[in-house]
């Protein structure tokens, strides 16, 4: 497993938006499909699409202190959804801002690649 340092400041709670080359562009193809995103998550949206995945991950600079990287399971720890995000790319945020997804397409996972439910 690649050792990458994640660190969290306090009440900071973090999550990671991962979605597949088809189902970002399938969200890209009309602009005010994510006006009602953050500007942050917008932007890092932006950045995103149009890029190919694998594993990539998009941080934004208000959380660039909090997370390096993540680790990734290998071996007898990968799982379907490890596999998917591998293929995927995934922008980090709030997880405060997680209910504008509600109706994506995606998977949200926390930093340790374990999904994320309410």
């Amino acid at each position: 497993m690649a050792d990458f340092e994640c660190v969290r400041k306090e009440g900071m709670n973090l999550v990671i938006w991962w979605t597949s080359n088809a189902e970002a562009d399938l969200i890209g193809e009309d602009p005010e499909t994510v006006k009602g995103f953050p500007l942050y998550l917008r932007d890092q949206f932006q950045s995103r699409l149009g890029r190919n995945g694998r594993g990539r991950l998009w941080i934004p600079p208000q959380f660039s202190q909090e997370i390096k990287g993540i680790p990734w399971p290998e071996g007898k720890d990968e799982t379907p959804l490890v596999r998917y995000c591998a293929k995927a790319a995934g922008i980090v945020l709030d997880v405060h801002d997680v209910p504008v997804l509600l109706g994506f397409p995606g998977v949200v996972t926390d930093l340790s690649l374990h999904q994320w439910l309410p």
